[in-house]
């Protein structure tokens, strides 16, 4: 699938929940505000189930510096700003 295509499906889907969502009352909104939120955190929590710990942190942050020292790095306000856009945020 091209990204033209990927792109142009996922504005009609948005589009479509856009209206199913302007239908909705304020609790309504509310309630699916707190399902989505649920959803995302669980998710977040599956992806990364245990904690870490401070060797695996600071092999990880030593990790991110030699990256960053080698250029792949992005910047975080670009990574919000696709968030908050995936997300509707």
């Amino acid at each position: 699938m091209s990204v033209a295509t990927h792109n142009s499906q996922r504005s009609m889907l948005l589009q479509r929940m856009t209206a199913m969502l302007s239908a909705l009352t304020d609790d309504e909104l509310s309630a699916m505000e707190t399902v989505a939120k649920t959803f995302l955190m669980n998710r977040a929590a599956e992806e990364y189930p245990h904690p870490m710990t401070e060797q695996q942190l600071l092999e990880r942050i030593d990790r991110s510096l030699a990256q960053a020292k080698s250029g792949m790095y992005q910047d975080a306000e670009e990574v919000e700003a696709e968030l908050a856009a995936e997300f509707c945020l």
